[in-house]
């Protein structure tokens, strides 16, 4: 057996090779943009974001694979023209002279081999004949045996540390000392806490059921004071669960060891997890008296500071000098804040999975040659200049789209949707045609196209999709003719049935095939099976079908149930998945789901002399942003509101309207409750003035809301998901702020402005008080 077909055999393909590339780039991308986040300034001081950030990095990285595969399957690819062109000139001038259309730019290379073009070494290909040793492959798959033999030996370690810490909380003994027990009596929801002999400082271990594990003796060998700061740091560690953010790190570690910054991730997420921990401490007690604390644990400890286990979280678990945790302790510029807002912790990590996802999108291509090349020797006999391949940019360009049915013939009737973006934007971007008697439909092509998408639809076929993204210059590759081929769809269904087991009529399933289904070239099936104008209803007795869904038992169908006097699905598959519903008795159009009924809570708002207050925005939940639904309505010209079906139970509802304080209550949903009527009060002014450390007035400052009365819905931000709730949201050019009917208790704010250092939490009561913002780089409010 020769050493290239060792290698051939061993190489996991160039889609495995390129989708292991993304993923390594991606890691290190993310990493590295934590790493150095972290090491700004404004981050530097601030344990509790900085550990968001880089924590949202860490799952970012480990859940890289998945996003780069989901972003493969979807077919998503953003072109970098970054590599020198390639194209051999034979295949330039086949293209020019035959005049075929460009096959797709797939979303990873092309697995195939015979076809690859030459890497170096020996004469690779001749019609099919085996390659000759290939350099590239051969490093490739050393590169990647020697990273699999190093994760291997740290899954190795990972798993004898999560072994050890086992052991060691199985052969720790309750800790009876009449000091600890002291320090947990004022705590309602205790820690359990452990002692060892075989420990030289205290550690929390457990990721299901977290315990405090302390020295043996530890309890008399320090006082009580520092027994305090002690079990307050590991409780800290324990109710953070952070035994379970150092075992993905361990993983971490272990999947991406040659990356660098991967390392440097989880040296910055340790400092700030036990920065983190340290303000816990610091909540009440002295950053000097703790900072001795520290020194005597140190000293005690000495040079067996750290016992080496795996998902272990302690409070000398700090690589680096200890006098430099001290020195921050005793900055007085350090944020001692131990929580990130939970929605600020969300948008983070909502931004990294999306930097990650873009990344995963990222393909490096060949860059495009001029379209008029500068005068140059005249060309050797095999080069064909590229421009015969380029289809001329003339306005009124067409493309002929051919629809031939499963019968092999003309198709007529099928409608045509064609959607285009073209820069300069043109004015109408969407297209509705129906194919003629031939099967035929001419569709217009404008001008400066940069992606062109095509749907096919047709009653009792199943619907088809083709497409031309960016990445593909559509606008030189696009082909004048292109056919779709339809196929007879195949049928599912089912009833639709409340509690009672009687069928429901009226019902509207809405169904998107998530996965599979043929494709063919560039064709595939259009995932909107039923949604919108083309959903389907139950009849007269709770029965429902639709037949336009593509053959196969690897289909994964999502179901969306609406009714509205039930309680509808919020998300796609909400009851399918609850009640077990697969795609076998769906196929067999026995599929059973039932709906509940719906308790629909009504009520009218009033202002304080019971006129109806209407277009008043009433808030269903606590979080109408990111909660699933739709969670805001607005009064009617009575102010009337209804809200949509829900289950029984409580539900807090807020009500906002432009000049009346905020109201905001639980409402026990149940059968025969009475109207949950609001009636509104005057509101307060709340006064602020923002200026900088010299005084002068900063315009243009951003005034958020953050929480109020536990919740987040009071709210000011614009955006297309929410309803407008009228509530200012940003200061004059004289630094000024004013809202005239704020709510008379305490409401947590947020400021920003660009080139100043925010506020993230403000607690204000409107009173009819200016209060005066200095925003400066140690930002604080005064009355």
């Amino acid at each position: 057996m020769s050493l290239m077909t060792i290698v051939e055999r061993i190489y996991p393909g160039d889609t495995a090779v390129a989708w292991l590339g993304i993923v390594s780039a991606g890691v290190a991308l993310l990493a590295a943009m934590a790493v150095l986040a972290a090491r700004l300034r404004w981050l530097a001081r601030r344990p509790a974001p900085r550990h968001a950030v880089l924590y949202s990095a860490l799952v970012g990285g480990l859940v890289m694979p998945l996003l780069a595969a989901l972003v493969a399957a979807a077919g998503l690819a953003i072109a970098v023209p970054v590599l020198p062109a390639r194209e051999a000139p034979a295949e330039r001038e086949r293209r020019a002279n035959v005049g075929e259309a460009v096959a797709p730019i797939s979303p990873l290379p092309s697995p195939s081999r015979s076809s690859e073009p030459a890497r170096g070494g020996s004469v690779v290909t001749v019609d099919g004949a085996a390659a000759a040793f290939s350099p590239y492959r051969a490093t490739v798959v050393i590169v990647l045996g020697l990273w699999a033999m190093g994760s291997l030996v740290l899954f190795a370690a990972l798993a004898r540390g999560i072994r050890r810490a086992r052991s060691l909380r199985l052969s720790a003994s309750p800790c009876d000392d009449h000091a600890v027990a002291a320090v947990l009596e004022p705590h309602p929801r205790r820690i359990r806490v452990l002692v060892s002999p075989g420990l030289a400082t205290p550690v929390v271990v457990g990721i299901v059921r977290p315990a405090v594990i302390l020295p043996d003796g530890l309890a008399g060998a320090i006082s009580a004071d520092e027994l305090r700061d002690v079990l307050h740091h590991e409780m800290a560690h324990a109710r953070r669960r952070d035994p379970v953010a150092v075992l993905l790190q361990g993983v971490a570690r272990a999947l991406y060891w040659p990356i660098v910054p991967v390392h440097l991730l989880g040296r910055e997420l340790e400092r700030a997890r036990e920065e983190i921990c340290d303000n816990h401490v610091l909540q009440d007690r002295d950053p000097l008296s703790y900072g001795e604390t520290l020194l005597h644990l140190a000293e005690l400890a000495g040079d067996h500071r750290r016992h080496h286990l795996a998902a272990s979280a302690g409070i000398l678990h700090w690589r680096g000098k200890l006098e430099s945790r001290i020195a921050g302790l005793l900055d007085a510029s350090r944020s001692t804040a131990t929580r990130t807002p939970r929605a600020l912790a969300c948008g983070i990590l909502v931004l990294f999975l999306g930097i990650g996802s873009l990344a995963a999108s990222m393909r490096f291509v060949a860059r495009a040659e001029a379209k008029e090349a500068a005068p140059t020797a005249p060309a050797s006999p095999t080069t064909v200049p590229l421009a015969k391949a380029d289809p001329p940019e003339a306005e009124g360009r067409s493309m002929l789209v051919h629809v031939i049915g499963p019968d092999g013939k003309s198709m007529a009737g099928v409608k045509i949707h064609v959607s285009v973006w073209t820069r300069p934007m043109v004015p109408r971007r969407n297209f509705d045609y129906v194919s003629d008697g031939e099967g035929n439909v001419r569709v217009e092509r404008p001008p400066g196209l940069y992606i062109f998408r095509l749907w096919a639809r047709a009653d009792h076929h199943v619907p088809l999709f083709a497409h031309w993204e960016e990445a593909e210059n559509p606008e030189r590759t696009l082909p004048e003719e292109f056919t779709f081929h339809m196929a007879r769809g195949t049928t599912i269904g089912g009833i639709i049935r409340d509690p009672d087991g009687k069928p429901i009529p009226g019902v509207t399933i809405e169904v998107v095939l998530s996965r599979g289904g043929k494709v063919e070239g560039r064709t595939s099936p259009n995932r909107w099976l039923a949604e919108g104008p083309t959903a389907v209803r139950t009849d007269a007795e709770g029965r429902w079908s639709l037949d336009n869904v593509p053959p196969g038992l690897d289909l994964d169908l999502r179901l969306k149930l609406a009714h509205p006097d039930y309680v509808s699905d919020a998300n796609w598959g909400d009851s399918q998945q609850a009640q077990g519903v697969d795609l076998m008795p769906l196929r067999r159009r026995t599929a059973i789901l039932t709906m509940r009924p719906g308790l629909v809570v009504t009520g009218i708002v009033t202002d304080p002399s019971g006129k109806p207050v209407a277009r008043a925005v009433v808030v269903r939940g606590d979080n109408p942003y990111f909660e699933p639904g739709s969670q805001e309505i607005l009064t009617d010209e009575a102010g009337r509101y209804t809200l949509p079906p829900l289950p029984a139970g409580k539900v807090n509802v807020t009500v906002i309207a432009e000049g009346w304080s905020p109201a905001r209550r639980s409402v026990e949903i149940k059968s025969g409750m009475p109207p949950a009527d609001f009636r509104l009060e005057p509101g307060k002014e709340l006064r602020l003035r923002f200026v900088d450390g010299a005084g002068k007035a900063v315009p243009g400052v951003y005034v958020g809301i953050g929480t109020w009365r536990g919740g987040e819905s009071l709210y000011n931000h614009k955006h297309p998901d929410v309803l407008d709730t009228k509530i200012p949201i940003q200061a004059n050019d004289e630094g000024r702020f004013q809202w005239s009917w704020a709510p008379a208790d305490a409401v947590n704010y947020r400021f920003g402005k660009e080139g100043f250092e925010g506020v993230e939490k403000a607690v204000l009561t409107a009173d009819g008080r200016e209060h005066t913002v200095i925003l400066r780089q140690n930002a604080r409010v005064r009355p």
